[in-house]
C-alpha cells in the first residue's frame, strides 16, 4: 500500500510540474506575441517609438534596453517581462 501512495505522489508532482510548464510556454507565446504586433515594421526588434504605440512606458523601455541601442530584442523583451500583464489578462 506504502509503494502506491508513493507512486500516487510521484504522479500528482510531476502532473504538477508538467502543467506549470504548459502555463509558462503559454505566457511566454502570448508576451512573444505582444512582441511581434508591437514590431511594426517586422525587423526583429521594438524601438522606443514602437514600444510607446504598444503601451510600453518610456522608463519601462530604457530599462529594458541593456545594451542602450535604443531598440529591443527578445531577450531584452522577455527578461525585463515586458508583455507578461497582456498574457495574464488573456
Amino acid at each position: 500500500m506504502q509503494h502506491t501512495q508513493f507512486s500516487k505522489k510521484v504522479f500528482i508532482a510531476a502532473a504538477l510540474g508538467l502543467m506549470a510548464g504548459m502555463a509558462q510556454a503559454a505566457v511566454d507565446d502570448t508576451a512573444m506575441d505582444a512582441f511581434k504586433k508591437m514590431d511594426a515594421d517586422g525587423d526583429g526588434f521594438v524601438t522606443a517609438r514602437e514600444a510607446v504605440s504598444g503601451l510600453i512606458t518610456t522608463e519601462a523601455f530604457a530599462a529594458a534596453d541593456k545594451d542602450k541601442d535604443g531598440k529591443l530584442n527578445t531577450d531584452e523583451y522577455a527578461a525585463a517581462g515586458l508583455g507578461k500583464s497582456e498574457a495574464k489578462a488573456q
